[in-house]
């Protein structure tokens, strides 16, 4: 089982118990019936917030992506708002980069 740091937010542990980027983009387009892209999953985690279409009921990602992990990261805290200034480390940013290479060579 991984370690997970304090200075992680909701949405980079829900991408890491969802095994990286493309594994969870996968599930959410599973659960939403307009799908997203890897990209779009590594920028709410970088940014450590959803876009602002979940707050207005246009879609519902906080919901998916806590089934995605089967609830061990609940929908309130992936709808709180980053403290000003919270950002995500390089060498995260650069591990989940990989992991997601990773994924799309290995199939």
């Amino acid at each position: 089982m991984a370690v997970y740091s304090t200075v992680m937010n909701p949405i980079q542990t829900v991408l890491e118990l969802a095994g990286g980027p493309v594994a969870l983009t996968r599930e959410l387009n599973k659960r939403i019936s307009r799908p997203v892209t890897y990209q779009a999953v590594l920028k709410w985690a970088r940014q450590g917030r959803l876009p602002r279409t979940e707050w207005t009921g246009e879609t519902n990602y906080a919901k998916a992506m806590s089934a995605a992990v089967g609830g061990r990261v609940k929908v309130r805290e992936l709808l709180q708002k980053p403290v000003r200034g919270e950002s995500v480390d390089a060498a995260a940013a650069q591990v989940a980069a990989n992991d997601q290479a990773r994924e799309v060579v290995n199939g």
